[in-house]
C-alpha cells in the first residue's frame, strides 16, 4: 500500500515537473528561458544569436539535450548551449531540435544509424563541415 502511494506521489512529481518544463521557452542561442511569452523572446536582444535576437528552441523538453554536432549530452539546455564544441560552426553546441526516433538519417547523403551519436560523428563525403547532418 505505502509502495503504490509513493509511487503515485513521485509520478505526480514528474509529470508536473515535465509541464512545467514544457512551458518553458528557451532562446536556442543562449540558453535565456526568462520568457512570458514568445512574443517577449524574439523582440529581446541576444548577444549569441547570429540575428541578434533571441530566437526559440523549437525541440520538446527532454530529460538530456543533445548537440547536433557532436552528441554530447545534457539535462540543462542552458549549459549545453554555453559549452564549446569544436565540431560547431559556430564554436558552441546547438541542441538537436527534431525528435527522438527508431533511426536517423544524413541530409546530404541518406547514410542512416539507429545511434544519433554514431551518425553525427561519422565522416560524410557530401556535407560541407566533413560529418554527417542528421534530419
Amino acid at each position: 500500500m505505502i509502495k503504490k502511494i509513493v509511487g503515485a506521489a513521485l509520478l505526480f512529481v514528474l509529470c508536473a515537473a515535465a509541464l512545467f518544463a514544457a512551458d518553458r521557452l528557451y532562446c536556442k542561442w543562449c540558453g535565456s528561458s526568462n520568457f512570458a511569452n514568445v512574443r517577449q523572446l524574439a523582440s529581446s536582444a541576444c548577444s549569441r544569436s547570429p540575428t541578434g535576437k533571441h530566437e526559440p528552441y523549437a525541440g520538446a523538453p527532454r530529460r538530456f539535450y543533445v548537440c547536433t554536432y557532436c552528441a554530447t549530452e545534457s539535462a540543462s539546455f542552458e549549459q549545453l548551449v554555453l559549452s564549446p564544441c569544436s565540431k560547431s560552426p559556430r564554436r558552441y553546441h546547438d541542441a538537436y531540435e527534431g525528435a527522438e526516433k527508431a533511426a536517423y538519417a544524413c541530409r546530404h547523403c541518406g547514410f542512416e544509424s539507429r545511434s544519433f551519436r554514431q551518425l553525427v560523428v561519422s565522416p560524410c563525403g557530401k556535407s560541407p563541415r566533413g560529418y554527417h547532418d542528421a534530419l
